[in-house]
């Protein structure tokens, strides 16, 4: 994937980290990017850490990106807001390719921001979107216990450890319990897995919704 427009999109801070890191890294040299969060946190504290964690991670690697003020798990109370958001996003960027969370997800922010790309990412004759993809994120894709068909691997095997720095900043979010899937040795077995899948050491799993050339 190279010299494309890509629109990476997370309903919370460290979403697109945890889910898409080691791409973020691998393809942010080569397309221009642009990462957009819709919400803000689930407090004050919580919000500064996370706001931090995710701004330093952007300006390490050098992408554009935007924080929108909603409050975590309010997302399905402000569904018109949310499209709107990613309408304009849509229309004003002009994105080839766009990725964003699970609508099958147990989290049910990531459901709304899914199902709001699936209107606003509709291949009609105007959108310029080409390709279209939800992203796998630890501790929410795994533990809604279904089926999400991830049928498309990224190698991130060069990239494993900038996405461990990554995900490390977020010292809230990262937990100390080797089982969880959302510590950093469980970041690393769900990419290792993932990538046996997919015949590399590591990689970061979407699924296709369409793509169109």
């Amino acid at each position: 994937m190279e010299n494309r427009k890509i629109l990476m999109v997370g309903a919370h801070l460290d979403d697109i980290e945890f889910g898409l890191g080691g791409s973020l890294a691998r393809y942010s040299t080569v397309n221009t990017i642009r990462a957009i969060v819709l919400c803000n946190g689930r407090s004050a504290e919580d919000s500064t850490h996370r706001k931090k964690a995710f701004v330093e991670n952007m300006l390490e690697l050098k992408i554009p990106h935007q924080i929108f003020e909603i409050p975590d798990l309010t997302l399905h109370n402000n569904f018109r807001e949310v499209v709107s958001i990613l309408q304009e996003e849509v229309n004003t960027y002009m994105p080839d390719v766009v990725f964003g969370p699970c609508e099958s997800d147990l989290h049910r922010d990531h459901q709304v921001v899914g199902e709001s790309l699936r209107l606003t990412c509709r291949p009609i004759r105007k959108c310029s979107v080409r390709e279209f993809y939800q992203y796998k994120i630890p501790g929410s894709s795994d533990w809604s216990f279904i089926e999400h068909h991830f049928n498309v691997g990224f190698d991130i095997s060069k990239y494993i450890e900038t996405k461990v720095k990554l995900c490390r900043r977020y010292i809230g979010e990262i937990k100390e319990d080797d089982t969880h899937p959302c510590s950093l040795s469980g970041i690393k077995i769900t990419n290792e897995s993932d990538g046996k899948i997919f015949g590399f050491n590591y990689c970061e799993v979407a699924r296709l919704i369409f793509k169109r050339d």
